[in-house]
């Protein structure tokens, strides 16, 4: 079953299952389900033996990809059947969830801006556009059905905003995206907040991409709030109170952030990303003794900036970035300028170090 953008939930529901041409209540089969390959055996699954009807559901799955299907019998001579029927819950369009958008205020951003490939502040200011929606809901790009959405954490029949950046190109692999009425944002206690990066084929990927947030400890009203990021490539992820603080699912993974009380201030850097639309998901919570939940009336502000370099820190003191083309690839590296040297360079952290060496 292919998925297509902006889906938040997958159900694949196995109903009127026989042996023998006889129904039975339970069904003696299992259910698995997996992205972009074939179900393993730690892949999603569901015993059909104690579930009627037997349902298994998988939030925010992953984007423009394919789910095998699985189903496996039990030892049994017995031939089973049944039907088998997957249903999704599409947050594309606008008026399957009209009633959730939230206030400007409140969400940091304008009730409409218009068309999500066409809106822009200045001729410099451009939409770091969200990915096309599927042929069937094409039709939707006029007004605010342009808006995207995509479920929270805790109500999955809710869709909330995926929220664009705009984007300002200030030369090669140096461009700034930009937060509506940003650069701080307001995260609500009951959901996590959504940004969209969308990086440009050839034009990004050569340098790198930092992403900072620094949380605002005057609003906290003295909470222990934390608030915690993943930053993801082609679909967002989202952490869930009293669940593992991890950027993982069982098909894709990303980058982990957080501030805090204690550590306000984090940064985070990847050298020639991944072009293509990257998620950033902020959710706060609040520590107790029994690990994180969510906050009551606590509203998180956080200072985020991200924005492409061509190097890191500018190559440091021995080193000067340079733009190099190696076929029809263009990007940026670090490289000595310390005369007569061999270097050494970390290409993960485009870090340098210079040896000077004799040549006999």
């Amino acid at each position: 079953v292919f998925i297509p953008n902006y889906i938040s939930k997958v159900k694949v529901q196995l109903v009127n299952c026989s042996t023998k041409n006889k129904s039975s209540d339970t069904c003696p089969v299992v259910l698995k389900m997996r992205a972009r390959a074939p179900p393993v055996h730690n892949s999603s699954a569901l015993d059909c033996r104690e579930w009627d009807p037997c349902e298994l559901v998988t939030l925010v799955p992953a984007w423009e990809q394919w789910y095998y299907i699985l189903v496996e019998r039990y030892l049994s001579n017995s031939d089973v059947y049944f039907r088998i029927g997957v249903q999704v819950t599409d947050c594309s369009k606008r008026s399957s969830s009209k009633e959730q958008l939230q206030s400007s205020s409140s969400m940091n951003m304008p009730q409409s801006f218009g068309t999500a490939m066409g809106f822009s502040l200045s001729d410099t200011l451009l939409m770091a556009a969200l990915p096309s929606l599927s042929q069937n809901a094409s039709h939707l790009h006029t007004s605010e059905d342009s808006i995207i959405y995509l479920a929270p954490t805790a109500d999955t029949n809710k869709c909330w905003p995926i929220r664009p950046t705009l984007r300002n190109e200030l030369d090669t692999f140096s461009v700034h995206f930009y937060v509506f009425f940003g650069p701080n944002i307001s995260i609500p206690p009951d959901r996590a907040a959504v940004f969209a990066i969308n990086l440009m084929p050839v034009l990004d990927s050569g340098g790198v991409l930092n992403m900072e947030l620094k949380l605002n400890l005057s609003m906290l009203k003295g909470a222990n709030l934390t608030v915690f990021g993943c930053l993801n490539h082609g679909m967002p992820l989202f952490l869930r109170e009293n669940s593992s603080l991890k950027c993982e699912s069982e098909s894709v993974a990303g980058f982990f952030l957080s501030v805090n009380v204690s550590s306000n201030i984090t940064k985070l850097r990847i050298p020639y990303p991944q072009t293509g639309t990257w998620y950033l998901s902020l959710r706060s919570l609040c520590a107790t003794e029994h690990g994180f939940k969510a906050c009551s009336n606590v509203t998180a502000e956080v200072y985020m900036r991200a924005y492409l370099t061509p190097c890191i820190n500018d190559c440091g003191t021995y080193g000067q970035c340079k733009l190099l083309r190696t076929n029809n690839y263009l990007y940026a590296a670090c490289e000595c300028k310390a005369g007569n040297s061999l270097c050494a360079g970390a290409i993960a952290a485009q870090s340098i170090v210079c040896v000077l060496v004799r040549l006999t």
